[in-house]
């Protein structure tokens, strides 16, 4: 009894946390980033101004830590569309594995157990993230073909290109709505179309997109029918994503058989260890058992690869 209330007052108190801290900064926070290419922005100039200088304690905790060049985390954030940094996400995952494993720790009184959930934590926002990236990645490809027709019927009723582009971003909706605005406001601040649409795949790294840009960027170069172009390219894209769907398909008992057969080690450990704690801690305690586990992981990092090998299809 006393585990569950320390642990519904623990998560509560956590909750109200990020509820504030979203309430108070996020929106001000997305403003600050978008200051210096929307004029709109000086609408909220005076808010904004007023919440500058009540700044939360993690981004304050965030300026301590050094920024490196290329921080493949900051990517990964801004195509998960998340508004913080890779800073702040540092700390977040520091001082709640921290929080977290130490209540483990007071409850339970148990190092393995205590470890576990601190890198479970640890790990958790890079599993929130993938498939946050995966899920928007998936919503983009899904519209991209008609996102493309649009494009093309506009072109052919005598729009101009940027014209295109904001038909699309208005008739759809979504992440491929969301990213075609984004594109057409970089261009009408007058960012350059290549550079423009090299931000997208940054933050879409869509391969059917990549086709796109590549037939864009050539038809600027040599000219041609856009139109025309975007068609053919649409067709392709229809193809491509059919016999995608059909690979899934296939290929979808593999993978669960894969993940099955991944998962019965652990399972089972977690299964002998609640029940007999003294006969696996074995394992943890002697040189015997140190070696064994040792040949288990590179084992079962070994059939992985060969799992996700014999699955995996290149379309």
């Amino acid at each position: 009894m006393l585990f569950i209330a320390t642990t519904l007052i623990f998560f509560t108190v956590l909750v109200v946390f990020f509820w504030i801290f979203e309430v108070l900064f996020v929106k001000e926070r997305f403003i600050e980033r978008l200051e210096d290419l929307d004029p709109a922005t000086q609408i909220v100039e005076d808010k904004k101004m007023t919440v500058k200088k009540r700044k939360t304690v993690f981004y304050g905790l965030s300026k301590l830590i050094p920024k490196r060049k290329n921080n493949k985390m900051d990517e990964k954030l801004i195509s998960a569309n998340l508004l913080i940094t890779a800073e702040e996400l540092f700390i977040y995952r520091l001082l709640f594995s921290i929080a977290l494993g130490f209540l483990v720790y007071v409850l339970r009184q148990d190092v393995l157990i205590t470890a576990v959930v601190s890198l479970a934590v640890w790990n958790s926002p890079k599993i929130f993230i993938n498939k946050r990236i995966k899920r928007r990645l998936d919503d983009f490809n899904e519209q991209l073909n008609g996102g493309l027709i649009l494009i093309s019927n506009a072109l052919k009723a005598g729009h101009s290109f940027m014209q295109a582009v904001g038909i699309a971003a208005r008739e759809t909706q979504g992440t491929f709505s969301d990213e075609f605005k984004i594109l057409l406001k970089e261009l009408n601040f007058g960012i350059p179309i290549e550079v423009a649409f090299e931000n997208m795949l940054i933050r879409v790294n869509s391969g059917d997109m990549k086709l796109v840009v590549n037939a864009i960027m050539i038809q600027k170069d040599i000219g041609g029918n856009l139109s025309e172009i975007l068609e053919n390219i649409s067709s392709t894209i229809r193809e491509r994503q059919k016999i995608k769907n059909e690979m899934k398909t296939l290929t979808a008992q593999g993978k669960m058989s894969g993940f099955i057969v991944m998962m019965i080690p652990f399972f089972l450990a977690a299964v002998i260890y609640f029940f007999n704690k003294e006969y696996i801690m074995l394992l943890f305690t002697t040189k015997l058992g140190y070696t064994i586990l040792a040949i288990s992981f590179v084992s079962e990092f070994i059939g992985v690869m060969f799992i996700r090998k014999i699955i995996k299809i290149e379309v």
